[in-house]
Parts: structure tokens; C-alpha cells; sequence
């Protein structure tokens, strides 16, 4: 487990409430690049939602990106 998982998770524990990670990548690239380990050590880090589509129009992201902490993307999301 590198340091910087480390500090999130304290303080994911100290921050009294669990971050908001949404993971913008689309969901055919996602599952090519995300394992089912990463995706659990991420979903271990806070309140996660993944883009379960294709689509990285602005009403899609935008939804995705609301209250959220943190942005995951990758390639062919919108900057």
C-alpha cells in the first residue's frame, strides 16, 4: 500500500465524512484499464460513481462531477 493511500484513508477517517470520487472515464475504456483490485481500493477511499456509459458529453460529466471531491480521468475525457 504506497503513502499516499495511506494518507488518504487518514483522512477519509478523520475528516468526519467519506470523499466524493467520480471516476469520468468511459465505462467500455474503464474496464480495460481498471482492475477489480483498483476499483475496490478505490471504492475503499470514499462515496464512488463511475461513468456507466459511453459518453463524455457535458450533461454526463457535469452530473458525474457534482459534490464530488475527486476526479478520476483518462484518456478522451473532456478537459
Amino acid at each position: 500500500m504506497g503513502k499516499r493511500y495511506r494518507i488518504m484513508q487518514a483522512n477519509k477517517k478523520t475528516e468526519g465524512y467519506p470523499m466524493k470520487i467520480a471516476v469520468l472515464a468511459t465505462q467500455s475504456l474503464a474496464k480495460t484499464i481498471i482492475t477489480p483490485e483498483t476499483k475496490e481500493k478505490i471504492r475503499s477511499l470514499g462515496d464512488v460513481v463511475f461513468n456507466e456509459t459511453d459518453n463524455t458529453d457535458a450533461e454526463t460529466m457535469k452530473a458525474l462531477l457534482q459534490d464530488a471531491d475527486i476526479a478520476v480521468t483518462s484518456w478522451g475525457t473532456p478537459s
